[in-house]
Formats: C-alpha cells, structure tokens, sequence
C-alpha cells in the first residue's frame, strides 16, 4: 500500500527575551498497554480491538521502541507528555512508561509529564490475555504521583496543592506551566484552586521577563465542531481568560486524538493527535534562538503504517455503516460514499485539508452532501470537506 504522509506545520510568536534554540518533542496519547496484559489472539484482546477508537494497541510497544531510539539517538531538548500514557491506566503499563522516560532522562534529556483522563483509577484497566477480560491492578492517583512526580513535578519552581499541576524552567526567559486536568475534584477541567495558583505563577513570569508554554490533557480551544463536549475544558473560558491576561501564546494539548490548531486573541492551541492512531507520528516544537518565534510540525514512526491504516479505515467503517445503510442509493454510490468517508476521516485525524483521491472518492463527496447532509456522520464528513483552514498557516 502507497501512503502519502503529507506535512503538517504550524508557526507563531513567543514572547520571550533571549536564548538558545531549543526543541520539544511532544508525544500524545500513546496508550500503552504492555505486552504481559494482552496476547493477540486471545478472544478478550480481539473483543477490545473490535470496539476500539482506530488504536493500533497491538504494536505500540514496537512503537515506543522506535521512538525511544529516535529520540536517544537526535537528542531534543525535552520530550513532553500531555497524558493518556497508558492504554485505561493499568499499573504494568505505567511501570514500563517510566522506565522509558528514565532512559530519556538519562541520556540528558529532559521529561516533562501530566495525567490524562485513561491513566488514573481507570475502571476499564484489564489483562486480555484469555476468553474473557479481567481487572487488572489499576494506577490510583498516589501511585501516578509516585512514578512520574521525577519527570516534571519534582524539578517545578512551583507546585500546585491541588492537583498534579507545575511549573517548570527550560530557559532563563523560557518555562512550560503542566496543568493536571483529571482531577477528582474536576474532571476534565482545572479546580479552582489551580487557578488561582496559576495565575500567582504568571504573575510572577511576568515579573520576571519569562515566557509561559502551558500544557493540559484536555483541548484549551475547540478543535472541532463535533467533539467538543468532553474534549474542550469544562470551564476553558475561565482558563482562557487567565492565561490570555497573562500573555500566554501557546498551549500543548492531545486527548482528542486528531491533528489540529485553533487561535483565539494571541493564544494558539495545539492538539497533538495521539501516536496509537494513524499516521502514528509526535509533534515537534522548535523554540527560536532568542525565543520570539515558535515552529511546529509531525513527525511519523516508519513502522506499521499500513496497519495504522486500515485500522483507521476500519473503524471509519463501523461509525459510518448505520448511516450508509439507511440510504436509497445503489451499492455503487455506497461504495463511492464508503471511500470518500474514510479519506475524509485519515485527512481529520491526520491534520489534513481533503483531497479526494480520485473520481470515485469526489462523487461520493458530492452524494455526502447531498443525500445523507441531515444525518449526525454527513454532517461530519461535509465540515471536513469544507474546513479549509487547515491547509493555512495560524
């Protein structure tokens, strides 16, 4: 199979004073499960895969393998992780993240760490290794601190009492605020508490003549029309108007899983889609000389392309064949409508602008919208057809 791995690049401005260059890698939502809690062709693991969200759990070992060894051998400045490390917060999963992060950390590289909403008391947490699922030793929010309060937390010039939340340096001028947004006092969202914490910390940046990076689980902007509850922060007009009274320009997100960006004011959201999900790839920030200009772009694993692809073209499929099914149109148009749907879903969770890939891929774009336009998918399908700003530099 030919696949196109097309570019995807952002860039904008920091507000920081001076300072060397500097490169972040940012890897998100890898949900690693470890190999000794599932085998292959067990029933409990195909049962999983069969619903799953287009992860490629099978062989994201073999990716972080390939990343680990990306990153020791073009050594970034820092690697950052804005949460969902595990497959549903299983403890073994979590052990092996950190051993993977102490590698990096060994090597001079720099781990930055926050929890996502699947790694901590994640009631899903199982071994698939037989007929049938059972629980296994869950990650509780102690624990979680415990392993990963090294990679972030440990070396804060503040901490917050409220939340796995942090400040850290990376430069005199330059520092990444890690707000810990799965709290059991609000999930999927910032305490209060945090926020007045975050705000003493900017204040005092500000103060200083140092620029803020921040970086949640959760989307700060809406990144999409059709995923936005659940996805954006519960109270994201409360932190926005927090972080854009403070100067912050930029914010690192994943959760979603797709490739975008989205500005409001001065501030640029970037979600980083998840490595488990195709085109299995990482996000690379490069921080200026003199840290007044940012970069952005992907960067993708070369292993399992194909794989990642069909898994994708697979799931497209179970979203859309309700739909397709309830349409008076001949099995022709279907299978036009089926593979214009699937590209447009790649192009979406790729970052893409759509380009269908044929005539047979335009007709069924053309029958998306006009035989299926008032239905939850067509309505889905044709926005990505539309959403032309992707293509566009923020």
């Amino acid at each position: 199979m030919q696949i196109e791995l097309r570019p995807y690049e952002r860039h904008g401005s920091l507000n920081g004073r001076a300072g060397n260059r500097l490169v972040l890698w940012i890897l998100a939502d890898p949900h690693y499960l470890s190999p000794s809690l599932f085998d292959r062709q067990a029933d409990a693991f195909r049962s999983i895969l069969a619903v799953n969200s287009g992860k490629l759990i099978e062989h994201m070992p073999e990716v972080m393998e390939e990343f680990l060894s990306r990153a020791l051998r073009e050594r970034p400045d820092a690697v950052l992780f804005p949460g969902d490390l595990t497959l549903n917060g299983e403890l073994t999963g979590l052990l092996e993240m950190e051993q993977m992060c102490s590698h990096l950390e060994a090597a001079g590289i720099r781990v930055l760490v926050i929890p996502g909403n699947h790694d901590i008391d994640c009631r899903y947490a199982s071994v698939l290794t037989g007929d049938v699922s059972k629980p296994a030793e869950r990650v509780t929010r102690d624990v979680f601190i415990t392993h990963m309060r090294r990679f972030g937390y440990d070396n804060a010039i503040s901490r917050d009492d409220h939340s796995f939340s942090w400040i850290v340096p990376l430069a005199d001028d330059l520092r990444i605020l890690g707000f810990d947004t799965n709290t059991t006092a609000c999930p999927g969202g910032i305490p209060e508490g945090t926020l007045t914490w975050a705000e003493n910390v900017l204040a005092q940046a500000n103060a200083e003549g140092a620029a803020v990076i921040t970086m949640m689980h959760h989307n700060l902007l809406v990144q999409n029309r059709f995923m936005e509850t659940g996805f954006v922060l519960k109270n994201r007009a409360e932190v926005f108007n927090v972080l854009d009274n403070h100067g912050v320009m930029l914010n690192l997100s994943g959760h979603i899983h797709l490739q975008h960006g989205s500005r409001e004011n001065s501030l640029t959201d970037i979600t980083t889609a998840s490595a488990a999900v195709f085109p299995l790839g990482y996000g690379v920030l490069e921080i200026a000389e003199g840290h007044r200009e940012w970069n952005y772009h992907r960067e993708y694993m070369t292993q399992f392309q194909d794989a990642a692809l069909r898994r994708m073209n697979e799931t497209c499929e179970r979203f859309l064949q309700d739909t397709l099914a309830q349409l008076d149109i001949s099995e022709a148009d279907r299978t036009c409508m089926r593979k214009a749907g699937q590209e447009v879903c790649v192009a979406v969770f790729a970052g893409w602008a759509y380009r269908p890939s044929d005539e047979e891929a335009e007709w069924g774009c053309r029958l998306w919208s006009e035989r299926a336009s008032d239905t939850f998918w067509g309505k889905y399908i044709v926005s990505a057809i539309e959403q032309k700003h992707m293509e566009e530099t923020i």
